[in-house]
């Protein structure tokens, strides 16, 4: 953001700085190159701008192009960290913890002092925790659901033996009673 204010602010502070004429040049060692626009803030709208539009997977790509063509730059963390709180939007239908757990792991390792190790850790910590108990839920609910089916094939079994007996009973009462079977 400074820089794009510098690249902004300097121009018009030349032209009113300018009277007849040229200024004149720096030395060569007074030169410096003038900074170019940075796109992240411009990127982080776009792709803020799509995910709010359900369009997760579009600013997914927009954040992967972004963090390709500038590797080891802080705003590449910055992106690759918007790029993982992606992943957890209870809104995008690809959403997961276990994969936001794993970018967020891949941007540690690959920046451990960036600027915001500190809570990037934490969250990354909360989301293996809510992954192991999504797996708990999901093993539990799987073993309810096999438990639930293994009950209702003993209860037809059941039901089956049990109409089963009941037809030998009526036949012994019938028996018993002296009349003829039916």
């Amino acid at each position: 953001m400074r820089r794009f204010l510098i690249a902004c602010a300097l121009p018009a502070l030349l032209a009113c700085g300018r009277r007849q004429g040229r200024l004149p040049e720096p030395p060569p060692e007074m030169q410096v190159e003038a900074p170019a626009l940075d796109t992240w803030p411009l990127m982080r709208e776009a792709a803020r701008i799509a995910a709010d539009s359900g369009r997760f997977d579009e600013a997914d790509r927009m954040l992967a192009a972004y963090i390709a063509g500038r590797p080891g730059t802080e705003e590449v963390n910055e992106a690759a960290l918007a790029r993982a709180l992606l992943l957890v939007d209870p809104r995008n239908p690809a959403a997961s913890t276990a994969a936001a757990a794993d970018a967020l792991g891949t941007l540690l390792r690959r920046a451990p002092d960036a600027m915001q190790a500190d809570a990037t850790v934490a969250l990354r910590r909360a989301l293996l925790r809510v992954d192991s108990l999504e797996r708990v839920v999901r093993l539990a609910r799987d073993s309810a659901l096999v438990r639930d089916s293994a009950q209702k094939t003993e209860a037809a079994r059941l039901n089956d033996e049990l109409a089963k007996v009941r037809e030998e009973l009526d036949r012994v009462k019938r028996r018993l009673s002296g009349r003829p079977p039916a």
